[in-house]
């Protein structure tokens, strides 16, 4: 088994296949941070968007 991970190792392709495989999951990971960020602050944005609407109504009622 570890011959033949060294010859993988070794091998152009096996570098290769290593390179992309880090740069993927690199990829995938910074990907999935973006989507928690903006899928956990959807209530307090959503919340401070209508407090914007109101006020501007409210304002608006006023004038």
């Amino acid at each position: 088994m570890k011959a033949l991970l060294k010859k993988f190792a070794d091998d152009e392709f096996g570098n290769a296949v290593i390179d992309w495989t880090v740069l993927m999951a690199g990829t995938v990971m910074m990907a999935m941070a973006v989507v928690f960020t903006i899928t956990n602050n959807v209530d307090s944005i959503t919340d401070d968007t209508n407090e914007r609407i109101e006020l501007v109504g409210t304002e608006l009622a006023n004038s």
